[in-house]
């Protein structure tokens, strides 16, 4: 039996709420030429892409009420089936994972919650360096309600991550969770539909690379390596014994953790000689 492996980062408890689910998008061909890979919602309606420009420009509807949560989720998923990751590498340079996604509105009040107040989860492939990245919570932040010019309501999100020492930026993961307690007072009441588009942000890109030579740093979406399943442990009392001998004949009654006099554990060490030799 096979199967594909993850190992998980766990340092946070996920809060029931809001979501908004990202996987890569299905044809970055011909769109702005970005240092990362592009992102759209998992649910995504009216979706479209301008061809009569180059770069093009795509994006579609995602249906929220955020007054009737006071928690919101991102998750970023390398695909829906969880056979592929992310991989991301550098050897200097930010990791940013960003959302934006507005509607016009003149209503409602603005919000923005920092990077200390974020809580997140990562799950790296099985034999992926864990200590390559660490979070950068200054760099980090959700914005929810009426922009600064007063005629539309935003949810834009970012998390970073920066190199952990000095052996550079290394990310290979399946997916990444986070999520943040807002104000459900301060927004717009009801189900709002948000345009997303790919002209800005909607992507995982490295910030800072901008003087590095393209060949020293990389971004893709690759096939997740297949790991053989691991055979069960034995169990202490069926361990393997190397010689016939009297203490290895009471290891066998003595691990299995059983409280039994002297006598009784002669018996029994016998009765296992005869069965096990």
């Amino acid at each position: 039996m096979l199967f594909r492996s993850t190992v998980a980062m766990t340092l946070l408890s996920l809060a029931s709420g809001a979501k908004i689910a990202m996987k890569p998008f299905e044809d970055p061909s011909m769109l702005s030429t970005i240092s990362g890979i592009y992102f759209e919602p998992v649910v995504s309606t009216d979706n479209y892409c301008d061809e009569s420009s180059i770069p093009r420009n795509c994006g579609g509807k995602i249906d929220l009420d955020l007054s009737a949560d006071s928690n919101i989720e991102f998750e970023w998923i390398a695909s829906e089936s969880m056979d592929k990751y992310i991989s991301v590498s550098s050897p200097t340079g930010t990791i940013q994972f960003e959302f934006r996604a507005q509607y016009p509105c003149t209503e409602g009040q603005s919000q923005m919650i920092d990077g200390s107040n974020i809580e997140y989860d990562i799950e790296f492939l099985q034999d992926a360096p864990k200590d390559a990245i660490k979070y950068n919570p200054a760099d980090s932040f959700i914005t929810l309600g009426l922009t600064a010019s007063g005629t539309k309501c935003r949810i834009f999100s970012r998390l970073s991550f920066i190199e952990n020492g000095d052996s550079g930026l290394s990310m290979d993961i399946t997916k990444l969770t986070f999520n943040a307690d807002y104000d459900a007072s301060l927004v717009v009441d009801g189900m709002k539909t948000y345009s997303w588009t790919t002209n800005k942000f909607n992507w995982i890109q490295l910030e800072g690379v901008s003087g590095i030579d393209s060949s020293q740093f990389s971004y893709n979406i690759k096939d997740a390596p297949i790991y053989p399943s691991q055979t069960p442990s034995a169990s202490p009392s069926m361990a393997p014994i190397a010689t016939n001998t009297e203490e290895n004949k009471r290891t066998i009654v003595e691990s299995s953790g059983l409280k039994i006099s002297t006598g009784t554990t002669a018996l029994i060490v016998s009765l296992i000689a005869m069965i096990m030799f």
